[in-house]
Protein backbone atom coordinates (compact mmCIF):
# COMPACT_ATOMS: atom_id res chain seq x y z
CA UNK A 1 0.00 0.00 0.00
CA UNK A 2 2.60 2.27 0.71
CA UNK A 3 3.53 5.07 -1.87
CA UNK A 4 -0.35 4.68 -3.41
CA UNK A 5 -1.33 5.26 0.27
CA UNK A 6 0.68 8.23 1.09
CA UNK A 7 -0.15 9.79 -2.57
CA UNK A 8 -4.03 9.43 -1.67
CA UNK A 9 -3.50 10.79 2.35
CA UNK A 10 -1.19 13.78 0.65
CA UNK A 11 -4.13 14.99 -1.83
CA UNK A 12 -6.83 14.56 0.94
CA UNK A 13 -8.37 11.61 -0.46
CA UNK A 14 -7.96 9.78 2.52
CA UNK A 15 -11.47 7.80 2.05
CA UNK A 16 -9.93 5.79 -0.74
CA UNK A 17 -7.39 4.42 2.01
CA UNK A 18 -9.90 1.68 3.49
CA UNK A 19 -11.08 0.46 -0.03
CA UNK A 20 -7.51 0.45 -1.21
CA UNK A 21 -6.77 -2.13 1.86
CA UNK A 22 -9.88 -4.23 1.04
CA UNK A 23 -8.97 -4.71 -3.17
CA UNK A 24 -4.93 -5.89 -2.02
CA UNK A 25 -6.35 -7.71 0.66
CA UNK A 26 -8.75 -9.49 -1.74
CA UNK A 27 -5.87 -9.64 -4.66
CA UNK A 28 -3.58 -11.60 -1.96
CA UNK A 29 -5.95 -14.09 -0.62
CA UNK A 30 -6.64 -14.30 -4.40
CA UNK A 31 -3.21 -15.21 -5.54
CA UNK A 32 -2.47 -18.04 -2.53
CA UNK A 33 -6.06 -19.86 -3.43
CA UNK A 34 -4.75 -19.96 -6.69
CA UNK A 35 -0.74 -21.11 -5.57
CA UNK A 36 -2.24 -23.83 -3.85
CA UNK A 37 -4.54 -25.15 -6.04
CA UNK A 38 -1.63 -24.78 -8.55
CA UNK A 39 0.53 -27.43 -6.54
CA UNK A 40 -2.59 -30.03 -6.43
CA UNK A 41 -1.63 -32.92 -8.72
CA UNK A 42 -2.64 -36.40 -8.88
CA UNK A 43 0.30 -39.04 -9.97
CA UNK A 44 -1.35 -42.62 -11.20
CA UNK A 45 1.70 -45.16 -11.77
CA UNK A 46 0.95 -49.10 -12.69
CA UNK A 47 3.88 -51.21 -12.51
CA UNK A 48 4.53 -55.36 -12.70
CA UNK A 49 3.57 -55.23 -8.65
CA UNK A 50 1.32 -52.68 -7.92
CA UNK A 51 -0.80 -49.47 -9.05
CA UNK A 52 0.29 -46.60 -7.45
CA UNK A 53 -1.52 -43.18 -6.82
CA UNK A 54 0.11 -40.55 -5.16
CA UNK A 55 -1.92 -37.57 -4.55
CA UNK A 56 -0.12 -33.53 -3.61
CA UNK A 57 -1.67 -30.66 -2.41
CA UNK A 58 0.82 -28.94 -1.15
CA UNK A 59 1.44 -31.14 2.21
CA UNK A 60 2.85 -34.28 2.66
CA UNK A 61 2.10 -36.69 -0.50
CA UNK A 62 -0.70 -39.27 0.05
CA UNK A 63 0.39 -42.54 -1.24
CA UNK A 64 -2.47 -45.38 -1.64
CA UNK A 65 -1.28 -48.83 -3.47
CA UNK A 66 -3.65 -51.24 -5.12
CA UNK A 67 -3.29 -54.95 -6.14
CA UNK A 68 -3.52 -54.75 -10.13
CA UNK A 69 -5.28 -57.59 -10.72
CA UNK A 70 -8.46 -56.31 -8.79
CA UNK A 71 -8.22 -52.51 -9.25
CA UNK A 72 -10.40 -50.46 -11.01
CA UNK A 73 -11.43 -47.43 -12.29
CA UNK A 74 -14.91 -45.84 -12.46
CA UNK A 75 -16.36 -42.46 -12.63
CA UNK A 76 -16.69 -41.24 -9.12
CA UNK A 77 -19.79 -38.58 -10.02
CA UNK A 78 -19.24 -35.07 -10.72
CA UNK A 79 -16.05 -34.12 -10.54
CA UNK A 80 -14.35 -37.30 -9.15
CA UNK A 81 -12.42 -40.08 -10.65
CA UNK A 82 -12.39 -43.49 -8.30
CA UNK A 83 -9.81 -45.72 -8.24
CA UNK A 84 -10.71 -48.58 -5.64
CA UNK A 85 -9.70 -52.47 -5.32
CA UNK A 86 -10.51 -54.94 -2.20
CA UNK A 87 -11.94 -52.27 -0.04
CA UNK A 88 -9.25 -49.78 -0.54
CA UNK A 89 -10.51 -46.30 -2.80
CA UNK A 90 -9.25 -42.76 -3.96
CA UNK A 91 -11.34 -40.88 -5.00
CA UNK A 92 -9.92 -38.15 -7.23
CA UNK A 93 -11.83 -34.97 -7.33
CA UNK A 94 -11.26 -31.30 -8.97
CA UNK A 95 -8.54 -32.36 -11.38
CA UNK A 96 -10.05 -33.40 -14.36
CA UNK A 97 -12.83 -32.05 -16.75
CA UNK A 98 -15.48 -34.71 -17.35
CA UNK A 99 -13.86 -35.32 -20.78
CA UNK A 100 -10.88 -35.65 -19.64
CA UNK A 101 -11.95 -38.13 -16.35
CA UNK A 102 -13.50 -40.50 -18.71
CA UNK A 103 -10.02 -40.59 -20.96
CA UNK A 104 -7.99 -41.01 -18.25
CA UNK A 105 -10.24 -43.84 -16.72
CA UNK A 106 -10.27 -45.65 -20.09
CA UNK A 107 -6.55 -45.23 -20.21
CA UNK A 108 -6.29 -46.65 -16.68
CA UNK A 109 -8.92 -49.68 -17.54
CA UNK A 110 -7.11 -50.39 -20.86
CA UNK A 111 -3.70 -50.81 -19.18
CA UNK A 112 -5.00 -52.87 -15.96
CA UNK A 113 -6.67 -54.98 -18.60
CA UNK A 114 -3.51 -55.64 -20.42
CA UNK A 115 -1.84 -56.34 -17.34
CA UNK A 116 -3.83 -58.68 -16.07
CA UNK A 117 -3.71 -60.87 -19.59
CA UNK A 118 0.30 -60.84 -19.31
CA UNK A 119 1.63 -64.26 -18.56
Amino acid sequence: MGLGALRFLLLGAWMVLPFMAVDLALLAWALRTSSRRAARAALIRLDDRELTVEERDGGAPRLTRFDPASARAADGGPGTLLIESRGKRVQLRGYLTARERADVMNIIEAALARRRIRP
